[in-house]
């Protein structure tokens, strides 16, 4: 997330867990990481998981990377559907809801969804109301927000039934019904009539059969996605199906289909609006080559985790003209034949999880528009750079976990747009000069996992536009001088996890430019525990059976690694410790743990590995006797400057560009 020097963001986060690594949207649409919240929490808890709008103060988001203690944000317990959370108001920390003083708390703040059992909504148990935040125009009118209902392990579908009886001739715009974990083989009539729904999912009900008057009378013109996955259904219910008019999404994944017969969907009144059809989870074998020819507006098709040995070339081909995103992941595809696609409108294609054992020079003729290609899991061994010639207007590509050893010179070089390359999971072991230079517009290389040992310092050289570079969990045990340097969009580079112990002092010479963002990452720690072994490769997959010692960033810091870690001090807004691990010393004895970012201890602190109990000093503002022990230690030999009285200063030996003004004004 890049937050603006002094400015503040309004920063709408989903979800704060516990993990970091995934991406979440922010309010704006622009992805953002999750960042690990593990701290004291305004009564000593730590943080849960929550849903909360809050406005963060960009200088509490640079503190977060190395004062854990100062962060004061708590989220409380769910107590009758209701999610409440607290914000501190600690650096001007605001809070976008109801910004009052509430027991105590410094604030407190409303979740983005809300249950609620109120008079706005009746119903009642087994099911109960949520209502969106977002408020579209008929709601607008009805000065009300939709309602979604979700009935979850509600036992008996007479129960939900009931419950839901209660909305019938309601002004309240009833948007979805999400039903989950009822006993209900069949369906009856007239189940939902009088309902103006527009979502409906029936999901994990152990459904056989659907009566054809199921969604007779209202829901005939109202509902627009229906959700029948995870039941057991064995074929396409048409007869019940096929008398709705406004249909555009249908979900039939996760059930026992085994076939469809060429006339499944030729009797559905809204076969010219599906534009959605996913049939994922089945047990389907083969495609009928007109099984979907009367959806003639499909866009999306799902059939991923079938039996399918081939491309359904026929079937798809009737698509031609509106298809943009096919799904065909872990089937039993072995090969791709000849010409075995003809989607010049597709934009998206998975094939990952097959047997593929060589993609041919003609597999992916015909999509000249395709931009997403993920081929990951496959039984490749080897990168046929002449296979992505057809495809060059390729943006991104997956091809991680396979036994491709080497990554050749000219692996690359029919894919001049490509933006973003994932290799990941692999036995990757060398790269070959030349190979990222023939993508010259690559923003994103991720090479994390896979048997890199060294990294030549031309490996990267001149990739202007590069802001990411994963290659952690590798091998890694040199990396060569400048071998970062001049990446001018470089933001985000991941070493963790190899068997890194120094750094040359030109390695990022000219990158990660402050002045550009406002954050830059570097993640630089290694784990002392066991994990799984890079096991051999055997038909693409895996084997992970041994364990053994992980290779680690065991840091020397000594003499060698001091202009680093005086360039760490310089560059506090360079982020080196992952929401999992801090980057920290293993050699002197006496640093083992210690950040590498901080000024070396004086001998009284410094315990290292002879004593257990050892912690780095935590940032407290009155710690004038750890501040003074730091001044008597202080070496006029060192090539680091005086530092100030303040305790921050006294053990990062800077201060952080965002909090100059903050110390100039005291």
């Amino acid at each position: 997330m890049v937050i603006g020097g002094e400015r503040k963001s309004n920063c709408k986060v989903d979800k704060v867990t516990s993990g970091g690594g995934e991406k979440v949207e922010i309010e704006q649409g622009r992805p953002m990481h999750r960042r690990q919240l593990k701290s004291v929490g305004v009564h000593g808890q730590r943080t849960g998981i929550a849903e909360v709008d809050c406005v963060f103060s960009s200088t509490i988001l640079h503190i977060l990377n190395f004062l854990p203690k100062m962060i004061l944000f708590q989220t409380g317990q769910l107590e009758e559907g209701v999610v409440r959370c607290w914000c501190a108001s600690l650096f001007g920390l605001q809070m976008k809801h109801n910004p009052d003083m509430t027991n105590g708390h410094p604030g407190k703040c409303q979740p983005l969804t809300a249950h609620s059992n109120n008079e706005e909504c009746p119903i009642r148990t087994p099911c109960f109301c949520m209502q969106r935040d977002q408020i579209n125009e008929e709601s607008l009118k009805n000065a009300t927000r939709p309602i979604l209902v979700t009935c979850n392990q509600a036992g008996q579908l007479s129960d939900v039934l009931t419950a839901l009886a209660v909305m019938r001739g309601s002004n309240l715009p009833l948007q979805s019904v999400h039903i989950v974990g009822i006993r209900a083989t069949n369906m009856p009539a007239h189940a939902f009539d009088g309902l103006d729904i527009t979502e409906l999912a029936i999901r994990r009900a152990g459904l056989k059969t659907l009566h054809q008057s199921t969604f007779d009378h209202t829901l005939l013109e109202t509902l627009i996605t229906l959700d029948l996955s995870d039941n057991e259904l064995e074929s396409v219910p048409t007869n019940a199906l096929a008398k709705l008019r406004q249909l555009r999404r249908l979900r039939l994944s996760n059930n026992r289909i085994g076939q469809l017969p060429m006339d499944t969907f030729v009797g559905f009144l809204s076969r010219s609006r599906i534009h959605s059809l996913n049939l994922a989870g089945n047990s389907m074998t083969n495609f009928a080559a007109l099984a979907t020819a009367a959806l003639d507006q499909l866009e999306q098709l799902s059939l991923e985790n079938n039996n399918l040995t081939e491309i359904p070339y026929q079937c798809l081909s009737r698509h031609r003209a509106t298809l943009n995103n096919l799904n065909l992941a872990s089937n039993q595809i072995s090969s791709l034949k000849p010409n075995s696609f003809d989607l010049p409108q597709l934009r998206s294609l998975s094939l990952e999880n097959n047997p593929i054992h060589e993609l041919g020079i003609h597999g992916f003729t015909g999509l000249p528009h395709l931009l997403h290609l993920y081929i990951s899991g496959t039984r490749l061994h080897s990168f046929e750079a002449e296979a992505f010639c057809p495809i060059y207007d390729l943006n991104y590509l997956s091809i991680g976990a396979t036994a491709i050893v080497q990554l050749p010179a000219q692996a690359l070089r029919c894919l001049k747009n490509l933006l973003r390359l994932e290799m990941t999971n692999g036995i990757l072991k060398t790269i070959e000069t030349g190979v990222f230079q023939l993508a010259p517009n690559l923003r994103a290389i991720i090479l994390a996992n896979n048997r890199l040992k060294t990294i030549d310092q031309n490996t990267f050289a001149g990739l202007d536009h590069v802001y990411s570079i994963d290659l952690s969990r590798n091998q890694l045990q040199s990396v060569a001088n400048f071998a970062f340097s001049s990446l001018k969009s470089l933001r985000h580079l991941d070493l963790s996890y190899n068997a890194l112990q120094t750094l040359q002092p030109n390695t990022f010479e000219f990158s990660f430019n402050p002045e550009l963002v406002d954050m830059n990452v570097i993640y630089l720690c290694g784990n002392f525990g066991i994990w799984p072994k890079y096991g051999k490769v055997e038909n693409g997959l895996m084997n992970n059976a041994e364990l053994q010692s992980p290779p680690c960033n065991y840091w020397k810091c000594d003499v060698q690694l001091d202009w680093f870690r005086r360039w760490l001090r310089e560059h506090i807004d360079v982020v080196v410790d992952r929401p999992d691990c801090p980057a920290v010393c293993s050699e002197p004895p006496q640093l083992r743990a210690w950040p590498v970012r901080f000024l070396n201890p004086p001998p009284e602190i410094a315990g290292g590995e002879y004593s257990p109990g050892f912690l780095p000093p935590t940032m407290e503002p009155d710690d004038s006797e750890l501040a003074e022990s730091i001044q008597r230690s202080y070496n006029p030999r060192s090539p680091y400057r005086q530092p100030a009285s303040s305790v921050l200063q006294m053990i990062t030996g800077t201060v952080p560009r965002v909090l100059k003004r903050v110390y100039q004004s005291q």
